[in-house]
């Protein structure tokens, strides 16, 4: 039974946000964002239009201001794909097209005749930067941008959840890189190794896990996801290996998926991963499916995610679809006083963002059921979906399906 307090959270969730803010500045699409850590105050947005703007989500007005703080200044007209904020909210890097990778230096940003510290809101969070909104645009004497051409799309970038000068990307090579921004050099930090895999990597994310930052997750477009572990996967040689070596893999998620009495299985893409805040739980966006929960250290799914027609909450509810663009989730609860990460919030083809409460993990652990392929085909007249992993096809894992979502954010 969930605590009195935590149902009444969840309830006033059910009931839908009265109200939202619209913030203008964009001209076309855009692909990411990103807060910092810590408090969130500042949220980075970047896209199609190749603007990278900082937003100062504690500023006085910014219930009736729609502009950014500040917009980083970008030298070549290339798409933007991911931002992140380092360990430390003084850098912001983002990846895109035509191999770009761009490290902005925001530790001090200049506001007008005034230089702020943007450190100094992050240990101060209820200082106020106290100006009418508009935006500055930052220089290269205000920032410092590196970039380095790979020959390929990069499509995710992962600062270190504890050393802010290591940062991690992924993208259409079918390498994930690792950066030490320390190295010395006047052009792009020295790369100080790689991992190579046999197919497009779409994401690849550290895990937050305290003690286990050694750990990271990349999720392949040929459909496999892997929990690795950089002091065992990380060469200086870009010499395919196989697919298959255990020095390369800890373990490989369930992620080929069957029906029942089915013996063919198919293995969806990959889009992104995501992690609650202590890493301990993993959501695997998948196209043309629905997104899947996982223990991170474990195998095996713990529940499926989907909408069933009349199963919504609301009835402006539709059905959760990922067929088309690149999608993500987010966990959430934990800042909301819930005793874990009890949301999972999914963005759909529809425009909306669809949210699910998530039963405790200890029970949804309770609920899988495993077995062997010959019952799984045995099984009929369920809708369940199983879950193998390609190196034990003989394994069956089928988590339960929870198809209500508790609430979503409506798009236009």
């Amino acid at each position: 039974m969930r605590h009195k307090q935590e149902d009444l959270l969840l309830r006033m969730l059910a009931g839908g946000f009265r109200y939202s803010k619209s913030l203008f500045a964009h001209t076309s699409c855009v692909n990411a964002i990103a807060f910092s850590k810590y408090t969130g105050r500042w949220m980075a947005s970047a896209g199609d239009d190749t603007n990278l703007f900082l937003w100062d989500t504690f500023q006085d007005n910014f219930h009736i201001s729609s502009g950014p703080a500040f917009r980083l200044s970008t030298e070549s007209r290339k798409n933007v794909l991911a931002v992140a904020f380092n360990a430390s909210n003084d850098k912001i890097y983002s990846v895109g097209t035509q191999s770009q990778f761009v490290e902005y230096d925001i530790s001090r940003l200049n506001l007008g005749q005034n230089q702020v510290n943007v450190s100094d809101f992050l240990s101060h969070p209820t200082t106020s930067v106290n100006r009418t909104s508009q935006v500055i645009d930052l220089g290269r004497g205000n920032n410092v941008q590196y970039s380095r051409s790979y020959g390929d799309t990069i499509y995710s970038v992962s600062p270190h959840p504890t050393h802010p000068n290591l940062v991690m990307t992924a993208g259409e090579e079918g390498l994930v890189r690792f950066h030490d921004l320390r190295s010395p050099g006047t052009g792009f930090p020295s790369m100080e190794g790689l991992v190579v895999r046999n197919s497009e990597i779409n994401d690849a994310q550290w895990c937050p896990t305290p003690g286990a930052s050694h750990s990271f997750v990349i999720a392949q477009q040929d459909g496999n996801v892997c929990l690795m572990d950089s002091r065992m996967a990380i060469s200086t040689s870009i010499n395919p290996v196989e697919d298959s070596d255990p020095q390369n893999v800890i373990h490989r998620y369930a992620t080929w998926v069957s029906k029942a009495g089915f013996r063919s299985c198919w293995a969806p893409e990959p889009s992104s991963v995501a992690f609650s805040s202590d890493g301990m739980r993993m959501a695997i966006t998948l196209k043309n499916f629905t997104p899947v929960l996982y223990d991170t250290f474990g195998v095996f799914p713990l529940t499926q995610l989907c909408t069933l027609p009349g199963n919504a909450n609301s009835s402006g509810a539709g059905l959760y679809a990922n067929n088309c663009t690149i999608k993500h989730g987010s966990f959430g609860g934990a800042g909301l006083g819930l005793p874990e990460d009890s949301i999972y919030c999914a963005g759909s083809d529809d425009f909306k963002v669809y949210a699910w409460a998530i039963p405790s993990w200890e029970t949804l652990k309770q609920t899988v059921r495993c077995l062997k392929s010959e019952l799984w085909l045995s099984e009929t007249g369920t809708s369940d979906m199983g879950f193998a992993t390609p190196n034990d096809p003989r394994t069956v894992a089928i988590p339960p399906c929870l198809s209500r979502p508790s609430f979503f954010l409506g798009g236009e």
